[in-house]
């Protein structure tokens, strides 16, 4: 904004010059046959003042046309900021009173809970589920992902298109097994999921019926062990989760916790078996090979010695 301002004021003087006037700004500061850096800094500085302090003096319009323009550039300039300002105290407000409702929500919570003898590793939890509610509320790409669905169905099939398919494609599996027809299936029906630090992706064994492909974040892989969890290994970006029961139909052998805020893309296996009824080829992979999958890949996923997912990359 600055510097349209300053190009202009430059420009309304030499039009004053032009028309034969010799009491331009230009005149009066002894910048008329200076060297043009010279000038644009000059009035660079001269637009900055005006807008954010309404000037110091120094310089100054001269002509009537150079005063007119700076009346326009002054209301201008002062509706912007005050619009910006406003804008930023919304903002802040919006925050802080969202803030303020989460701590009321927490006092309010826990005085229900102790009324009620809860124990403290009951209260414990649904803090954190409050918690991570209300950071689900803020999260970026979770509004994303709702503005994305709002859009017709055309923009919205032609996006997982691209974002899942650069997902799929590094993933020899299904890169190197499946038609790009099947594939492109494939990603319509994917969906992107967001969890928090402590959220469990799945539990040892649940019966998951999804494949997960991380693709931001931190994932420990666990074993249950009585009461006692112990991590085993840590799936990273560019791995895959859920792979076992995916393929096996199988409880999972391990569970899945979230070290860290991670964000997946993910899709269900009875939904891949659907797709593969449209595709005659892709299917008879699936009916002579899956079960081969489950035998030949289930010592690639999961190490013999330390039990954790690896990436299903080349």
């Amino acid at each position: 904004m600055a510097h349209f301002v300053a190009c202009l004021f430059h420009y309304v003087a030499m039009i004053d010059i032009q028309n034969g006037r010799n009491d331009t700004w230009l005149h009066k500061e002894e910048l008329l046959n200076t060297e043009y850096n010279i000038r644009y800094l000059n009035s660079y500085y001269f637009a900055c003042i005006t807008m954010v302090t309404v000037g110091y003096g120094d310089i100054t319009p001269q002509t009537p046309r150079e005063k007119l323009f700076i009346i326009m550039i002054t209301i201008i300039s002062c509706g912007l900021f005050g619009y910006s300002m406003n804008t930023i105290g919304t903002i802040f407000q919006e925050i802080a009173k969202r803030e303020s409702e989460f701590k009321q929500n927490k006092y309010d919570i826990n005085i229900y809970l102790r009324t009620r003898n809860i124990t403290k590793r009951m209260q414990l939890q649904i803090l954190k589920s409050m918690q991570h509610q209300n950071l689900q509320k803020s999260n970026k790409n979770k509004r994303g992902e709702e503005i994305i669905r709002e859009l017709s169905q055309n923009i919205q099939t032609e996006f997982k298109k691209e974002f899942f398919g650069k997902i799929l494609s590094s993933y020899n599996l299904f890169n190197l097994n499946f038609s790009i027809e099947a594939r492109e299936k494939f990603c319509i029906q994917m969906k992107e999921l967001i969890l928090q630090a402590g959220d469990y992706v799945y539990l040892q064994n649940s019966n998951n019926q999804n494949i997960y492909f991380l693709y931001d974040g931190k994932v420990d892989v666990y074993q249950q062990i009585g009461n006692e969890q112990k991590k085993i290994g840590q799936a990273n970006q560019g791995d895959v989760l859920g792979n076992y029961s995916f393929f096996s139909s199988l409880p999972e052998k391990y569970g899945a916790q979230c070290s860290s805020p991670a964000q997946f893309a993910y899709f269900n296996r009875q939904d891949l078996l659907d797709i593969l009824k449209s595709f005659p080829k892709d299917y008879v992979f699936k009916q002579f090979n899956f079960q081969n999958i489950l035998f030949i890949h289930i010592s690639f996923f999961y190490n013999f010695v330390f039990k954790i997912p690896i990436k299903m990359k080349k």
